[in-house]
C-alpha cells in the first residue's frame, strides 16, 4: 500500500530533488532523520545508472526513446578549431570550446547525441572523423553544414555562417546532473542562474520512474540494511 502511493507520487514528480526525497521517504517508512545512511549524491547515483539500464532496455526493444529522456544542452559555445586538428579538411572547422558531457553507451546507436544543429530545428548532417574527408568531395552535399564527434568534442564543417558562434546539441547524457551544470554554469550565452543541487527537472519517461523506485527498494535497500542503522538522530553516525 504504502509503495503504490509513492509510485503515483513519483510519476507525477519528475525533479531529481523530489525523486530522492520520496525514495528516503519510502525507506524511513515516512519518518525522515539526519541519520540517513545514504547520501542525495549517492542516490542520484544510483537513480542514474537505473535510468541508464531501463533507457538501454527500451531502445534496444522499442528501437525507439521517449522524448522526456532527451536533454537541451542549450547554447554551447564554438571556437576555431586548431589546424592540426583537421589538417587534411580544406574547410574551416568549428568545434565546441567545451567537451560534450559523456552519453550513454547504447549498442544501436553510435553515440547518444539525438540533435547537433542551429536552434529552430536545422540539424547539421552527421558525418565522422574518417568519412569528412571524403565528404568535401562529394557532388552534391560538398558544401553542406556537417558534424562529428571526436575525442568528446563536437566538431562543425561548413558552417552556415562565418559568424557562428554557438550551436545546440541534444542528447541522452550517462549523468544528467552534469548535463545540467553544463547547460546553466559553462555556457554564458544562456543567461540562466547556476545551480549546484539537485533540484532540475530529471529526463526520465513518467512511467519509469515507479520501476526505479522498485528496483531500488529490492536491490539497494537490501544491501543498504546489512549496514547497522542509526536510529538516535543525533546527526552522528554509528559503527
Amino acid at each position: 500500500m504504502l509503495l503504490s502511493a509513492f509510485f503515483c507520487i513519483l510519476i507525477v514528480t519528475m525533479k531529481l530533488s523530489e525523486i530522492i526525497y520520496n525514495i528516503k521517504n519510502l525507506r524511513a517508512g515516512g519518518l525522515q532523520s539526519d541519520d540517513e545512511q545514504i547520501s542525495d549524491r549517492q542516490y542520484a547515483h544510483i537513480i542514474n545508472y537505473r535510468r541508464a539500464l531501463l533507457v538501454k532496455q527500451e531502445i534496444t526493444s522499442h528501437k525507439a526513446l521517449s522524448p522526456e529522456d532527451v536533454q537541451d544542452l542549450g547554447k554551447v559555445d564554438l571556437i576555431q578549431a586548431d589546424e592540426h586538428e583537421c589538417c587534411e579538411i580544406e574547410a574551416c572547422v568549428l568545434r565546441t570550446k567545451l567537451k560534450v558531457p559523456a552519453t550513454l553507451d547504447l549498442k544501436i546507436m553510435k553515440h547518444g547525441l539525438t540533435y547537433v544543429g542551429l536552434y529552430g530545428n536545422k540539424a547539421f548532417q552527421e558525418s565522422s572523423y574518417q568519412r569528412i574527408v571524403y565528404d568535401q568531395y562529394a557532388k552534391y552535399t560538398s558544401k553542406m553544414p556537417k558534424w562529428y564527434f571526436k575525442g568528446g568534442y563536437i566538431y562543425i564543417v561548413n558552417a552556415p555562417t562565418t559568424m557562428l558562434d554557438h550551436i545546440n546539441i541534444q542528447g541522452l547524457f550517462e549523468d544528467p546532473d552534469e548535463a545540467e551544470k553544463f547547460r546553466t554554469c559553462d555556457c554564458p550565452g544562456n543567461e540562466e542562474t547556476c545551480r549546484t543541487d539537485l533540484d532540475f527537472e530529471y529526463p526520465i519517461a513518467a512511467h519509469h520512474v515507479g520501476t526505479i523506485v522498485q528496483m531500488i527498494g529490492q536491490f539497494e535497500f537490501k544491501l543498504s540494511a546489512m549496514i547497522p542503522e542509526d536510529t538516535t538522530n543525533d546527526g552522528l553516525d554509528t559503527n
